[in-house]
């Protein structure tokens, strides 16, 4: 069986253990419009070198895969925490896309369409760190709670990105 990753550190922080966590996590779920109840804690990530993750979706089509947190991973947010040197990106092959990390910077996809159906679109991969080292942290909010925030559309085939415009959070 081929592994998933190499050289590669995960934990998870939870909104109860710190109240700058806690603030975080609002802070994102305020961006997103999404209820913070349905979110799983941080899972901080590091790679060194030669580190990666092979191609994966951040849904399932198990409804089981994700016990206590209701229904699939509707959006994913993902924050850099340092500048890697080189190599390190978050690739989406399926649209052509790099997301080179860069301290302070962060990333969101959304993981499902309107309709609730999967989005294959946001497949995407951590390139290997060739040099220096990559930490970063995740966060995933889940359909139940968020059913009237991002509402059904007509059309299921929308856009990968956010489109909505939203307001700085202070």
């Amino acid at each position: 069986m081929q592994s998933h990753w190499l050289q590669y550190f995960r934990g998870w922080v939870f909104d109860e253990e710190n109240k700058v966590i806690r603030e975080m996590s609002k802070r994102v779920a305020t961006i997103l419009n999404l209820d913070i109840d349905s979110a799983e804690p941080f899972q901080v990530l590091s790679y060194g070198i030669g580190g990666f993750y092979l191609q994966h979706y951040d849904w399932d089509d198990d409804e089981d895969s994700f016990p206590g947190f209701g229904g699939n991973r509707i959006a994913t947010w993902i924050f850099y925490l340092n500048d890697v040197k080189e190599g390190g990106a978050t690739v989406f092959p399926h649209v052509g896309a790099a997301v080179w990390p860069e301290k302070g910077g962060a990333a969101f996809w959304r993981n499902l369409h309107y309709n609730g159906t999967p989005n294959d679109l946001n497949l995407h991969a951590a390139c290997p760190v060739l040099k220096g080292y990559k930490w970063a942290s995740n966060k995933w909010f889940h359909q139940h709670g968020n059913e009237f925030k991002w509402p059904c559309k007509l059309d299921s085939k929308l856009e990968f990105y956010m489109t909505e415009s939203f307001n700085s959070v202070e």
